[in-house]
């Protein structure tokens, strides 16, 4: 998967929610969240949103830099920090997904987008099946990394 699709997939999530994801009902001043009224769940989604997109941009520059390179230790740390990020941004949106999930199912308004809040659900999904591809992509570099080692 392509640096692109992950970010477009991390701007749906976190650009939805921040855009439509708040809903003020006549009986309250500020907005209240769209996931059963959970500020939780919106503020986690929108956090690992932007975790996603700023990772995609870190990447495709650290690919670059672990070419130049010269150093095995170096590019093993790399290679290392790359298959632990990868894993661990894949739990993050398989416990987004779960949340955003669960919260909708929850959900009981006629203020909601619901389009906005199902489009943030689904692309949640997409970025598990994407992170996690990127990590067993990282998991083949670690091990071509710690054979020529």
């Amino acid at each position: 998967m392509n640096t692109q699709c992950r970010q477009v997939f991390a701007i749906v999530v976190f650009g939805t929610i921040s855009d439509q994801g708040y809903y003020s009902p006549t009986s309250k001043v500020n907005g209240t969240c769209m996931f059963n009224n959970n500020e939780c769940a919106c503020s986690y989604a929108v956090g690992v949103g932007v975790l996603a997109f700023v990772a995609c941009v870190v990447f495709p520059i650290l690919d670059v830099i672990i070419s130049k390179i010269s150093s095995a230790t170096a590019k093993n740390r790399i290679v290392k920090g790359d298959l632990a990020f990868s894993t661990a941004m894949t739990f993050l949106w398989f416990i987004c997904f779960c949340v955003l999930l669960n919260q909708w199912t929850r959900t009981n308004s006629e203020y909601v987008m619901a389009d906005a809040a199902r489009a943030a659900i689904a692309f949640s999904f997409f970025s598990i099946i994407t992170w996690a591809v990127l990590a067993y992509v990282a998991y083949g570099r670690y091990n071509v990394n710690l054979n020529t080692s």
